[in-house]
């Protein structure tokens, strides 16, 4: 899962795409608008002769789930504009399909946060994961991406991040376990590839990306040092990973008031490894693979007009969603008043202050 919440450990995300694993993508259209196009199927073989067709689906233009075959003249102007500007159509990172070495589907608790973080998208993308984006300015300018760099954003969310790095320059994929997070990504931020997967078994080759990138995700991995390993093995000789997790005072006091009534399983747990720990990730980063670490903490505000606006911001977070389930949502709304009325303002305004502990991680460069 992916992105921030201000209640509780950070909420992330592990993805998924809506497009079948295992098919290939090519990039088409505009700068501003690109059109994402799978080829799914040889209708005729070569041997039928100058008729043959290939069927096409455009995963960007007609919305999540809903593209539509186009036939002839797609397959035309895309080879007449490979024939005027070679290496247009780049293909992108390799997915393996589950079932080659990989298991046939999600592990249990990748289910559960995958249903935790799908229950209200749309609120999530308009109510929460935006308030979190001074982390992502923070993060993009500290990378400085180069045009072109093969970027995996690893629990993805509603796609915000994923959307800034692909104006950035960067080609980006986005992979979240939360299905309906990777839907409305795929229908509202078409500038990135998007795939439903879990972060402790990703479906991409060794070495396939530059940079990869888990916004407070790795913490809801059932075995995070599993995870981190999984994207040592994704990133690139020379090439860099970041983490983040939240660690400041105020998400830790949320976190104790959400967690106690969400089923234990259902919530992170630290007992394997607290990511806010700054010696023990390092050392976990290391052990994966990586060879330098810097650990940065990023600190800023965010500001709801009132509690009722504050709780509502809480609500689509896996977490709090899973105290609701457990607990009734009277209970987790009572806890919540509880938390912000000590950050009420005379004018009824509510600020929180939020902290996110870093980790950029490099591996080393290829032997020649």
């Amino acid at each position: 899962m992916s992105g921030p919440t201000t209640c509780g450990a950070e909420p992330t995300r592990q993805t998924r795409s809506t497009a079948p694993l295992g098919m290939r993508r090519c990039g088409y259209g505009s700068a501003s608008r690109p059109i994402c196009w799978t080829q799914i199927e040889e209708a005729r073989s070569r041997s039928a002769g100058a008729g043959a067709r290939s069927t096409w689906l455009c995963a960007s233009a007609a919305g999540a789930g809903k593209s539509s075959p186009v036939i002839w003249p797609v397959c035309r102007a895309r080879r007449a504009a490979a024939r005027r500007t070679p290496g247009l159509f780049k293909s992108g990172p390799r997915v393996r399909p589950y079932g080659s070495g990989m298991a046939d589907s999600m592990s249990a608790s990748a289910t559960m946060q995958s249903e935790l973080w799908s229950t209200d998208p749309l609120a999530w993308a308009q109510s929460a994961e935006g308030r979190i984006r001074p982390l992502y300015d923070d993060v993009l300018d500290r990378l400085r991406l180069a045009p072109a760099t093969r970027l995996l954003d690893a629990g993805c969310g509603a796609g915000l991040f994923a959307e800034l790095a692909a104006r950035a320059g960067a080609e980006v994929t986005g992979l979240d376990a939360a299905s309906g997070l990777i839907e409305y990504a795929r229908g509202r931020r078409p500038e990135a590839t998007y795939v439903v997967g879990e972060l402790q078994r990703m479906p991409f080759d060794d070495d396939a990306f530059d940079v990869v990138t888990a916004f407070n995700s790795v913490v809801y991995a059932a075995d995070p040092r599993r995870a981190i390993a999984e994207i040592a093995r994704l990133t690139a000789p020379s090439g860099r990973a970041v983490l983040t997790v939240g660690a400041g005072p105020e998400q830790a006091e949320s976190a104790a008031l959400i967690n106690p009534l969400a089923r234990r399983g259902d919530v992170p747990d630290s007992s394997t490894l607290d990511l806010a720990d700054a010696d023990a990730t390092r050392d976990a980063l290391l052990d994966a693979g990586f060879t330098t670490v810097t650990t940065a903490d990023i600190a800023f505000d965010v500001h709801f007009d009132d509690v009722d606006d504050a709780i509502a911001a809480q609500v689509p977070a896996g977490p709090v969603t899973a105290a609701i389930r457990h607990s009734g949502r009277a209970a987790v709304e009572a806890a919540l008043q509880s938390f912000f009325a000590a950050r009420t303002r005379p004018d009824g305004t509510v600020r929180m202050g939020l902290v996110f502990r870093s980790y950029v991680a490099t591996r080393r460069e290829a032997r020649s």
